[in-house]
């Protein structure tokens, strides 16, 4: 092919003995390639068929009858399914410049990334003028929709949350260096794990990228950890040894958009990813939700020896899964809440934030239509049952957001309030999905343009 391959090491190495040591960084450089791939096939990809549905020996559920759904809203006259929040600026430390940098952490509300697709929209800001400035250690993570073109993975990964972690104080060796500012992290251990990343996003087709950071955990990396490196295509694997290094820089002479990681020995440890685009866009926007977290996260968190990404927003949405807790106790909530704010704000002192509310919430009732004479009808639930939870839950992010400096979006009271969920599920199209926990599609982008509009957000931002 006539291709020649340059590999310079610049490379400082000391011996980790404790977290806080001195952690070395490593740069691979290469040039001369071929133009960018094609989209790549993943490994031993497969098409998937839907398996037919089998018979179930449980109960149907399914939406309560309108009655039932208006007998239980007698019981709180007060709610209404109008909209009943105000438009509130935010306060940006610093005038804003390009790239406005906005940084998303949450449940699985966020996770999907359809909220947040939505919210770009409703600010005046196209596709192509949007792209991510870090990304969490999250590939392939079921409910997780990244700006990738595409990724690969296989060989074992394992995924550490935060949210579930053990106190930093413990002897367990995960926690010994901290969670990263991503809230994840992936750890492989099987040789030739892998995985690949085409970092060109739906709206971007060309090769975007000059160098690209890879954030190594020092502590949960093998010394002698050996990986294949590759960038696009027409050229050979690159091996190095990271050791415990703390980054691997890539860096390139031309613009790339994929690259392959294979564990070739070791262990690997991986906290995230900081692209360097060819182009500047006029928003940097990182979505860093995980389906499954709460607010808990931001008190394992530590940046000690970690990347902090610069926000000028950040927005933080919690609360569905802290409410699905059967022994939730707003006290033990409220106190979870403060610990996680008060951490938040060490990490960005100034930065403007704000705390979304968890959705309202419904429960699926006994349809009872195939009972066998004689079968007692199993009882309806208490049909808000979730509804004054998540109302709770909004009332503690309200008084809590205030003392940390933070606005507050009642993503509740946006629906309607208690009971909301029942009315979302029955629009047309349904705005509320069939489980009553999450919302569809056109409720995500509902409420993503009922925030942008609560918050004045495209006059702000995009003036």
């Amino acid at each position: 092919m006539g291709l020649r391959l340059v590999l310079f090491f610049i490379f400082k190495f000391f011996l980790i003995l404790h977290p806080s040591a001195v952690l070395a960084q490593l740069s691979l450089n290469f040039n001369n390639t071929e133009l960018a791939p094609e989209p790549f096939i993943c490994p031993g990809q497969k098409s998937i068929k839907a398996k037919p549905s089998s018979p179930s020996n449980e109960e149907e559920l399914g939406l309560p009858s309108l009655d039932l759904l208006s007998t239980a809203l007698a019981t709180y006259p007060h709610q209404t399914i109008e909209n009943t929040t105000q438009s509130t600026p935010l306060r940006f430390a610093k005038d804003l410049k390009q790239p406005i940098k906005v940084g998303l952490w949450g449940d699985s509300h966020l996770a999907a990334n359809f909220f947040s697709e939505e919210l770009i929209k409703s600010i005046g800001i196209t596709k192509e003028d949007t792209l991510p400035s870090f990304f969490a250690a999250n590939i392939g993570r079921a409910g997780v929709r990244l700006p990738l073109r595409k990724s690969c993975l296989g060989g074992g990964w394992k995924y550490s949350y935060a949210y579930n972690a053990t106190p930093q104080n413990s002897s367990n060796a995960v926690m010994s260096n901290g969670f990263p500012i991503g809230m994840i992290r992936m750890q492989a251990k099987n040789q030739d794990s892998y995985l690949w990343l085409d970092f060109r996003t739906q709206a971007l087709s060309m090769p975007a990228m000059q160098s690209l950071e890879i954030l190594l955990d020092p502590v949960g990396t093998d010394e002698q950890t050996i990986l294949g490196i590759t960038l696009d295509e027409g050229i050979a694997e690159n091996r190095v040894e990271v050791g415990r290094l703390s980054k691997l820089s890539i860096n390139a002479d031309f613009p790339f958009s994929t690259m392959k990681i294979r564990l070739i020995r070791g262990s690997l440890s991986l906290d995230g990813f900081i692209p360097h685009y060819t182009k500047t866009p006029k928003i940097n926007i990182d979505n860093l939700a995980i389906p499954g977290s709460t607010a808990k996260s931001w008190t394992n968190l530590s940046t000690a020896n970690g990347e902090i990404p610069p926000y000028d927003l950040v927005i933080l949405a919690y609360g569905t899964n802290e409410g699905n807790n059967p022994k939730f106790d707003s006290t033990t909530y409220q106190a979870d809440l403060q610990l996680g704010l008060t951490n938040f704000r060490r990490i960005y002192p100034n930065t403007a934030c704000v705390l979304l509310g968890p959705t309202d919430r419904g429960i699926l009732v006994p349809s009872n239509k195939h009972l066998k004479k004689g079968v007692k009808p199993k009882p309806i639930p208490d049909l808000l049952k979730y509804s004054k939870v998540h109302a709770t839950i909004s009332s503690i992010q309200e008084r809590e957001a205030s003392i940390a400096g933070c606005a507050f979006w009642d993503w509740q009271k946006a629906m309607g309030g208690m009971g909301s969920a029942y009315t979302w599920a029955f629009e047309k199209p349904p705005l509320m999905s069939k489980d009553l926990i999450h919302l569809t599609i056109p409720g995500y982008q509902r409420s993503a343009r009922q925030f942008s509009s609560d918050f004045l957000l495209k006059s702000l931002i995009n003036p």
